[in-house]
């Protein structure tokens, strides 16, 4: 019976947890993507373009040549800000981590060429303004500088990496990594570690966390391949854009396209709207959830309170004899007391470490100090509630009534 009762605490102590987890998580989400874009409003270029048109563009044997100007007309432009910024990931031929909060995938690839394993981590490329004019910080080391951006001859390559990095490699440490473009190894030089919890909505990726990522320079070469072009689209589509008069910015956007015969219909897309359509959804989730929670949590504390209930019963002839050999009610009510919560805290602590085991897969950022803080006092005091109800019920009970029941 007592381990019938153990395990169905352990169930929804483990319930309960998982669900603050997944509260806390969850309002600690929107709290990051509302403070993302707090203080400025942000934009992304929103093609619009017919596709069969877009075909046609860039059939045009001077395609890369106006692709260059229009990538320069954004980046150089003085009437607004163009963020440089891409999102995907670089390969390893050996793992260099063991966390898969790091990897873009779960599970290596095989390269075409080779036919051999690589690990894709996360990696995200960003422009000069990237640092400049979006709310990051360095935690230690330096950010890009000029020379990162514009010497594309160096043989070694700049990374600032996120802050879980710091577990794996220390500032000036220089990382190998496969380019499959060039397919050749080539290395990385880490320069600096951003600031825990960092962050990022990425129009592809949604809401990120750079602390898992690697943060590369781009560079400044001219596109000079197809493959290099449809990288420049997403690079374009991927940006930011900050304007004191966006309605002008689009315009003038939208002419230089126009003018180089490029896209047709550039709009600007509102990341800040995104961000809150992203809150919304999330907050609309939980109010769903919440009744359901609340009936599940209320049923299986009922459910608790009637099993320890019915151990009691079923203990009435043990009781009984404790009484009659010159036990009072008092030690029999400290008995069952201790016994009640003992189940309850080993149950609460063996749900504790069963969900501390998946909150990785569930919840990967789950804020254990928040979760500890809101379970640990709403724990205990189910514990004591319903650890004393069935002691109230023995009081209650005559002594008389006890013994009938034994003989």
């Amino acid at each position: 019976m007592l381990l019938i009762i153990i395990i169905q605490f352990t169930v929804t102590f483990l319930f309960l947890n998982l669900s603050l987890t997944g509260v806390l998580t969850a309002r600690e989400t929107t709290k990051r993507i509302n403070n993302i874009f707090e203080d400025r409003n942000y934009y992304a270029i929103q093609d619009r373009t017919n596709e069969e048109l877009l075909e046609k563009i860039f059939m045009q044997p001077d395609v890369l040549d106006k692709m260059n100007q229009f990538y320069g007309f954004l980046k150089d432009n003085h009437e607004f800000d163009f963020i440089e910024y891409y999102d995907g990931h670089i390969a390893f031929k050996a793992a260099p981590v063991d966390d898969q909060r790091f990897y873009y995938y779960s599970e290596p690839i095989f390269s075409n060429a080779e036919q051999e394993r690589l690990f894709l981590l996360n990696q995200v490329t960003v422009g000069p303004k990237f640092f400049q004019l979006l709310p990051f910080e360095i935690a230690k080391g330096n950010l890009f500088g000029h020379a990162d951006f514009n010497n594309n001859d160096a043989t070694v390559a700049s990374v600032i990496l996120g802050h879980a990095y710091q577990d794996y490699y220390d500032l000036g440490d220089k990382i190998e990594f496969y380019d499959y473009d060039a397919q050749t190894v080539k290395r990385l030089q880490v320069k600096g570690f951003l600031k825990k919890d960092a962050y990022f909505i990425s129009r592809g990726a949604g809401l990120i966390n750079l602390d898992y990522y690697m943060v590369l320079p781009f560079k400044t070469v001219d596109i000079t391949d197809e493959y290099a072009l449809a990288n420049l689209g997403q690079i374009i589509s991927q940006s930011l854009i900050i304007s004191g008069n966006v309605k002008e910015t689009f315009i003038s956007i939208s002419a230089e396209s126009n003018r180089l015969k490029l896209y047709t219909s550039l709009n600007p897309y509102d990341l800040n709207q995104h961000s809150l359509i992203i809150s919304d959804a999330i907050n609309a989730g939980l109010r769903s959830l919440l009744p359901i929670g609340i009936a599940v949590l209320l049923f299986a504390s009922i459910s608790m309170v009637v099993s320890l209930l019915s151990f009691l019963r079923k203990n009435t002839k043990e009781i009984g004899v404790h009484l009659l050999a010159g036990a009072t009610m008092k030690n029999i009510a400290l008995r069952i007391l201790w016994i009640s919560m003992i189940c309850l805290s080993f149950s609460f602590v063996l749900a504790t470490l069963i969900s501390n085991q998946v909150k990785n897969n569930i919840f990967p950022d789950f804020y254990q100090g928040q979760v500890l803080y809101y379970t640990v006092p709403l724990m205990l005091l189910i514990v004591v509630l319903i650890s004393v109800w069935p002691v109230v019920k023995f009081l209650r009970t005559e002594i008389s009534e006890i013994i009938r029941r034994k003989e």
